[in-house]
């Protein structure tokens, strides 16, 4: 065997080494996005959430559940939301649905938290 033969010996070698690498390389880098889409799916359903608890949303909240929940004729009429406000209500779980349903949201968490609020025991 003379010094060229050697040298392409180790030039595949080297190319071989090389591609396993570089296999190796690009599979870590996949798996470190899965794991940056897992959490962009989570912080996308905290979003919800946060809209949800927060002081802008809560007038509706109450609003609205002291309507659903009235006791008598006379509590249902003194807290009748508009139009508008049923509207924004149900706009915005359609919207935590459709983020779950595209998967851009963590579906499991957007379930857990909101999925007291569309339960049967609703009138």
């Amino acid at each position: 065997m003379n010094a060229k033969d050697g040298l392409t010996i180790l030039a595949t070698w080297v190319g071989v080494v090389a591609a396993i690498v570089g296999g190796y390389a690009a599979y870590l880098q996949y798996e470190k996005s899965v794991a940056q889409q897992v959490d962009q799916r989570s912080l996308t359903a905290i979003e919800f959430v946060t809209q949800f608890q927060s002081e802008h949303f809560m007038p509706l909240r109450e609003k609205i559940y002291s309507y659903i929940f009235c006791s008598s004729q006379e509590a249902c009429a003194s807290s009748n939301p508009s139009n508008s406000q049923v509207f924004a209500f149900i706009e915005f779980f359609d919207s935590v649905k459709h983020c779950a349903d595209r998967n851009i949201c963590d579906a499991q968490l957007v379930k857990d938290v909101f999925g007291p609020y569309a339960t049967w025991h609703w009138p």
